[in-house]
């Protein structure tokens, strides 16, 4: 069984008439759909610079934030997680 969640927002009146005389449209649907799409847009756009960043890149950018005078090493880096992993 699937469970629903409701949500609920206020609109004016204005809006309200005008939606009223449009009575073939369900308006839960149209609002159900444009919410799906966005929600699936917002969550590859939080996503998609993740997956433009290079190993490289990456390791770079860690590297930069090191304090002065200490060295990071990213194979050095890659082998205490993978250890971890275990």
């Amino acid at each position: 069984m699937t469970t629903v969640g409701v949500v609920s927002f206020r609109i004016d009146d204005e809006l309200k008439e005008k939606m009223e005389r449009l009575k073939t449209i369900n308006w839960s649907e149209v609002l159900r759909q444009y919410v799906s799409e966005r929600v699936a847009q917002e969550l590859e756009e939080s996503i998609d610079p993740i997956r433009r960043v290079s190993g490289s890149q990456l390791a770079s950018e860690i590297q930069s934030r090191q304090p002065a005078g200490q060295n990071w090493d990213s194979v050095e880096e890659l082998r205490k997680w993978r250890e971890l992993k275990r």
